[in-house]
């Protein structure tokens, strides 16, 4: 991994933070990262909007924003992760919505999930979020095991016997993201990533353990 970075907002030693995941990538598949930098405080800063483009204005957060750019920036010569951090309110979905934004303004294929509660007991569901177009769009390239397997668990169509099981879950989703990554650079985007389901956060790790540049 070439770069690990956090971004923390407002974070307070009393509270155990929430956490926004954006991590990028070309040629491989993202990151995570977790260190943490210096105390920051920011200038004001104005952004625009995620679909619509219409002026959003962001206050407060140009350090954070900067951090995203350098992060999108690196993602094109190699696997980054940037882990967002903070208190609840601090903003943190906010930069999350500008690191999309930002992706897409760059050209990155974003993959996006946002996890709630009430779902984090639901298997798989942040992965079907997060994966179910694109595995409509390049399941072919996959070998066939691997894209039943993926299908099936995303929801996508009925398992053939016995559900698929959570390896060939994970190196199908290796696979996709890989095949992504071929075309151009992919940014994977978690809001809220302690909701993620169980299921979805093994694949994850499983995805990111092999990451190579």
């Amino acid at each position: 991994m070439r770069d690990r970075s956090a971004v923390p907002l407002g974070e307070s030693t009393h509270s155990r933070p929430q956490a926004r995941t954006a991590t990028a990538d070309r040629g491989s598949v993202p990151a995570r990262a977790a260190s943490a930098p210096p105390p920051i405080t920011p200038p004001a800063a104005v952004r625009y909007g995620e679909s619509s483009g219409t002026p959003v204005e962001v206050v407060g957060r140009a350090t954070e924003l900067a951090a995203v750019e350098r992060c999108l920036d690196a993602g094109t010569h190699g696997p980054v992760g940037l882990w967002i951090v903070g208190d609840v309110g601090a903003g943190k979905s906010t930069v999350w919505r500008e690191a999309v934004r930002s992706g897409r303004h760059h050209g990155y294929r974003v993959l996006s999930a946002r996890p709630v509660e009430s779902e984090a007991t639901l298997a798989l569901a942040s992965l079907g979020d997060l994966l179910r177009d694109a595995l409509v769009e390049r399941g072919a390239e996959l070998p066939p095991p691997q894209a039943r397997a993926l299908r099936a668990a995303v929801l996508i169509e009925d398992p053939e016997g016995a559900p698929p099981d959570q390896l060939a879950v994970s190196v199908a989703t290796l696979g996709i993201l890989q095949a992504l990554a071929r075309q151009g650079p992919v940014l994977v985007a978690v809001d809220d990533a302690q909701w993620l389901d169980r299921p979805t956060a093994r694949v994850l790790d499983f995805v990111l353990r092999r990451l190579r540049d």
